[in-house]
């Protein structure tokens, strides 16, 4: 997205119309997705969507809810792995 805060667009995250967007353009099933960010707008536009979350090295002071945290992408990467594996 290429707006700023101040321009209160429907792209710009939390807002969940991105992932909507290519949810439809590629057929992806979000049951099955995973949305990995680093900030608490990326966890909540996660969970606008009603994907699951995955909070990778954050530094925000908010408090969020990510379904995982990871301390780096690469953890986060081979734990979706193995999670897939299991179901």
């Amino acid at each position: 997205c290429p707006h700023t805060r101040d321009d209160c667009c429907d792209c710009r995250k939390p807002n969940p119309s991105s992932i909507l967007d290519a949810q439809k353009k590629f057929d992806i099933n979000l049951d099955e997705s995973y949305f990995v960010g680093d900030r608490n707008t990326d966890i909540e536009c996660g969970d606008n969507a009603g994907v699951k979350t995955v909070l990778v090295g954050n530094t925000d002071t908010e408090p969020c809810n990510p379904d995982y945290r990871e301390k780096d992408l690469l953890s986060a990467v081979t734990n979706i792995i193995l999670a897939d594996g299991k179901n």
